[in-house]
């Protein structure tokens, strides 16, 4: 098995184990994991194709809840449309 893959396997098993902590743990940390798998799925991407990249990312994606759930309401919040009164 690949270091990098083997690397990508740990970041998931770290993921989980945030994803069952309480919420207020839960943000830092996904924060955190997010700096680290970037970088992470980026060199798997490089050493062991697309196919190996894109698959870690959809788990990645997800596994970590809370930062999509951030991102969409930052979208919702500074969109397009945001200023418009209705």
């Amino acid at each position: 098995m690949n270091l990098t893959l083997g690397l990508a396997i740990l970041w998931g098993l770290v993921a989980l184990g945030v994803g069952v902590m309480p919420e207020h743990f839960q943000a830092p940390l996904a924060f955190g994991l997010v700096v680290v798998g970037v970088p992470l799925i980026g060199l798997l991407t490089y050493q062991m194709g697309p196919v190996w990249g894109l698959a870690v990312l959809i788990g990645g994606v997800a596994v970590l809840r809370l930062p999509k759930r951030d991102f969409i309401a930052w979208i919702r919040q500074h969109g397009p449309g945001a200023g418009r009164s209705r």
